[in-house]
């Protein structure tokens, strides 16, 4: 199997040059294909969140897809790049190194679930992300990618509240809290390298980085 990046070479500055190394393909080929066969997918490659608990994607798209059919109310896509565990930087050097790339997955993730909006949360100091991601956010709402799906970027909560409420708890109040404020009471909640969108061959394939 060949080796898979998580992060690309070099940093992609611009819509086009994330275009340019097959971004959108993946977006492009999901939008072609019914929800349901992408969740399938998902839940066949054995996707995993990249935390602790390593809780397959799969499911979790899933439980949220079979509840917004029934759901009045579409949910919305919350992607987690707080990184309340101490000295961690994965979500932010992802972010730093191509955001694109996590939006591309993030609508992904939209269309599977049937979500109209998306949410990146991260904190208040991680201010070269947030300006990665708004740009990102700009140059594809420009060019028509988000298909009327709305992305929003917040920048959290202060460290100092991070600290005394308790990481862990804290990402999942914020993500509810977020999640509520856009009027939906179900959401899917990702960490940034988690909507990472796989590699398209012939039709929607997933091609998952080695371990």
């Amino acid at each position: 199997m060949p080796n898979r990046r998580v992060l690309d070479r070099l940093p992609i500055g611009t819509l086009a040059e994330h275009a340019a190394i097959g971004g959108l393909r993946a977006l492009h080929a999901a939008r072609d294909t019914d929800p349901a066969i992408i969740v399938e997918l998902v839940t066949e490659a054995g996707l995993r969140g990249r935390g602790g608990a390593g809780f397959p994607a799969g499911k979790k798209w899933r439980t949220v897809a079979d509840n917004a059919a029934s759901s009045p109310i579409a949910p919305t896509v919350v992607v987690n790049a707080a990184e309340g565990e101490p000295g961690t930087y994965g979500d932010r050097a992802i972010l730093a190194q191509n955001p694109y790339r996590v939006l591309e997955g993030a609508l992904i993730a939209a269309h599977a679930v049937g979500a109209e909006s998306v949410v990146v949360t991260t904190k208040q100091r991680f201010e070269h992300q947030v300006e990665r991601l708004e740009v990102a956010r700009r140059e594809m709402r420009e060019a028509g990618v988000l298909q009327g799906v709305d992305v929003e970027i917040v920048g959290g909560l202060v460290e100092q509240q991070y600290v005394a409420a308790g990481a862990q708890e804290l990402r999942q109040v914020n993500a509810v809290a977020l999640a509520a404020r856009e009027k939906s009471h179900l959401f899917l909640l990702l960490g940034a390298a988690e909507v990472e969108p796989p590699d398209v061959g012939a039709g929607l394939s997933l091609v998952l980085p080695d371990a």
